[in-house]
């Protein structure tokens, strides 16, 4: 539930640019997580992929 109202955060971001830092920090933090979780658990290189491309976005949204 903290991901999709991250996300839905991100997207009103459009329109109110101070919810962008936060809302791009939190998911980040998240898939940060996700990332390690998969790691941790030794799933195929695969399967954190799509997190860690998330991260990244996150964080080029943060930082700009």
């Amino acid at each position: 539930m903290l991901k999709v109202g991250l996300a839905a955060a991100l997207l009103f971001s459009i329109w109110d640019q101070r919810a962008t830092q936060p809302a791009a920090i939190g998911l980040g933090v998240l898939m940060l997580g996700a990332f390690v979780m998969h790691l941790k658990v030794k799933d195929p290189i695969s399967k954190p992929l799509p997190s860690l491309a998330v991260l990244a976005m996150c964080a080029a949204i943060a930082l700009l």
